[in-house]
């Protein structure tokens, strides 16, 4: 068989051994087998030992809100920069850095799935294992690319997508002497739409049998409908919602759930995947005293029977704080693809395409598993696809889906009030509606080793005034 090499690539790739390699060199080591390989993709491309990569996600949102006391301003310090969309979102208030690491982690997962990609063909293991595993590196590779451009890439638009640019493609498994250009956002989302068609046949297909904690062909499907419903492509949203509803369309009877919700005992988790912070990442010594807690303007919108907010949220030292994993005694991973995004993924489909009925049967059949009373849509002024919105954040709050859906539906207007110190005054900050700030700064390092970069263009921003 032909040697394949992994080389260490940004100090994120394959730095040691194990006991299923065979060492060639310190920095030059061999995989032979799909089981290998699935290790390989397993520590590199799952990466379930990071988590804290978009740890800022919530912060740009409406679900957190300063909580100010004795010990929490390095975390206000920590997430300033972040909350107040400033043009340089790396550095804190103090003028420390505060790196953003996704850009990193996310191709280092892309070099991971293109070493399996690329070499498939001479890695040993039955057709079916080849299979699988193949699944799973376009599944891996589709979902950091799909990440990467909604993070730093202008939301997706039809008749710019070609105009656009997203990030840099790269489906090569090695190191390259290169200095890497943006594609338009049409060519990384043509990528992104291959590979998570091919990893939901590739792993529909194989039907190889596994756990929660390995990419299967359910979660494939709904992560295809995440993408298509992303591209405003409801046809395919509805399509790939079906395929993974007819494989599991149970949803936890909150009537019975536990605290925290993503347990082994819930049913709906598809995928269980990631760390779970439950301060969103903004760590400080203090164990009882954070920078951020949840927002009144994500409470106000449950209703007084709703069960998510007794089971999401936790009252710790007056603070109300997420806590839908604790990444300790639940036994699964701190993130989850669930049942519950299908409904909503399906109901807003349904919606935009004149199929309001179906979308409010989706709607409350996602609701009567969640309210003790009535649980019927009541859309008041609101309108159907307002009221989606609202019970996407209501059900997937704090799941890294808040800051997506804003910026790639109606990118509306945020105030966000901070006192950036213990004894500063609280200042108010405004995200514009259709704000430039809606889409990420490539990070300082990425821009450092990579001068033809184009930038996105971000305005300053200061606080204003009560006139404004």
């Amino acid at each position: 068989m032909k040697k394949v090499l992994i080389y260490i690539f940004s100090s994120l790739i394959l730095v040691s051994c194990s006991d299923f390699m065979e060492e060639v060199s310190q920095d030059q080591i061999v995989p032979k087998t799909t089981s290998h390989f699935k290790e390989v993709l397993y520590k590199e491309a799952y990466r379930k030992d990071y988590g804290k990569e978009m740890e800022y996600l919530s912060l740009m949102t409406d679900e957190l809100e300063p909580f100010r006391s004795w010990g929490s301003v390095d975390n206000i310090n920590k997430g300033f920069s972040y909350y107040t969309w400033q043009a340089d979102i790396e550095t804190r208030y103090d003028g420390a850095l505060f790196y953003d690491i996704a850009w990193d982690i996310y191709y280092s997962h892309i070099l991971a799935c293109n070493i399996v990609i690329n070499t498939i063909d001479d890695i040993e293991g039955s057709e079916t294992e080849k299979d699988d595993l193949l699944g799973e590196a376009y599944f891996l590779r589709a979902y950091a690319y799909f990440t990467l451009v909604n993070l730093y890439a202008e939301p997706f638009e039809k008749d710019k997508v070609e105009s656009t640019l997203g990030v840099p493609i790269n489906t090569y498994h090695g190191v390259q002497d290169k200095v890497w250009k943006r594609n338009t956002l049409k060519e990384c989302y043509d990528l992104i739409n291959d590979d998570i068609t091919k990893a939901y046949e590739l792993l529909n297909s194989s039907k190889v049998d596994k756990t929660i904690f390995r990419v299967n062909d359910a979660a494939a499907a709904l992560l295809a409908s995440r993408i298509f419903l992303y591209q405003k492509d409801y046809e395919n949203t509805t399509k790939y919602a079906n395929y993974a509803l007819s494989l599991n369309s149970t949803l936890y009877n909150f009537n019975k759930a536990t605290q925290p919700i993503l347990n082994m005992n819930n049913p709906e988790i598809l995928f269980s995947y990631g760390v779970y912070d439950s301060d969103r990442g903004l760590h400080s010594n203090m164990f009882t005293k954070r920078g951020f807690k949840v927002s009144s303007t994500l409470m106000s919108r449950y209703q007084s029977d709703d069960l998510r907010p007794g089971l999401f949220f936790h009252n710790f030292f007056g603070r109300r704080k997420a806590l839908k994993s604790d990444n300790a005694g639940s036994t699964v991973f701190g993130k989850a693809m669930r049942v519950a995004e299908l409904y909503l993924n399906r109901a807003e489909a349904y919606a935009n395409s004149s199929k309001e009925d179906k979308a409010i049967e989706d709607l409350e059949f996602l609701r009567s598993y969640r309210i003790t009373g009535d649980y019927e849509v009541e859309l008041g002024d609101l309108t159907l696809l307002e009221y989606i919105q609202e019970e996407r954040s209501r059900e997937l709050c704090f799941e890294e889906h808040r800051w997506f859906d804003l910026r790639r539906t109606t990118r509306p207007e945020i105030r966000h009030s901070i006192a950036p110190t213990r004894s500063a005054d609280e200042e108010t900050y405004v995200l514009q509606q259709g704000d430039k700030a809606y889409t990420l700064p490539i990070p300082q390092e990425a821009m450092a080793f990579n001068t033809e970069l184009v930038n996105n263009e971000r305005p300053d921003r200061t606080p204003v005034t009560n006139e404004d």
